[in-house]
């Protein structure tokens, strides 16, 4: 497996850049079997301006509509490479349309213009660890031939990489997903 520089003009690259809208985008790097030659949905990113020493490792889930899933030893050999995790995001998909409504009573949301009722964001939830959310209609994004709604959540994950740490990263984090 190597990584290989993903071309600015490419479709992949147009991709990331959208979805990492907040982030200045220098390079990216998708994994790649050099036996077979086929690619892993997995990214490597680094970015400039102000984030010029931070990087982004992206791995596309467990959970995959058209394509094959990340294999779970390529997640674990790659987690156990990366030495600081700060953030995750977590996806939950539901086959009925989650009540907006509902979920403006509790949350200040923005609704984009150009994705009128198909996308909303919750950029302050106010929870702990949860630093925004976005709730958009999967279907219509990656043109599914059934009905599928996520739940996209980022989250913080404070502490994983303090330096006198008793346990290892893979401990901490089973124990940080047990007492969600």
């Amino acid at each position: 497996m190597k990584f290989v520089k993903v071309a600015k003009f490419s479709p992949n690259y147009q991709k990331l850049k959208q979805r990492l809208s907040s982030e200045d985008l220098a390079n990216a790097y998708i994994l790649k079997n050099l036996t077979t030659k086929a690619t892993e949905r997995v990214y490597y990113l680094n970015h400039i301006k102000k984030d010029k020493d931070k990087a982004t490792l992206i791995i596309y889930g467990s959970k995959q509509y058209h394509h094959e899933a990340t294999s779970q030893n390529l997640i674990t050999e790659l987690l156990d490479l990366v030495g600081n995790i700060s953030s995750l995001d977590l996806c939950f998909d539901s086959y009925k349309p989650y009540n907006i409504e509902a979920i403006k009573e509790y949350f200040e949301i923005y609704q984009p213009t150009k994705y009128q009722g198909n996308t909303i964001y919750i950029n302050t939830p106010n929870l702990a660890n949860i630093l925004k959310i976005c709730i958009y209609n999967k279907t219509i994004k990656n043109n599914l031939d059934f009905e599928c709604c996520r739940a996209e959540a980022t989250i913080n994950i404070p502490h994983l990489n303090a330096k006198n740490e008793q346990l290892n990263r893979k401990q901490h984090l089973e124990l940080t997903f047990t007492k969600v």
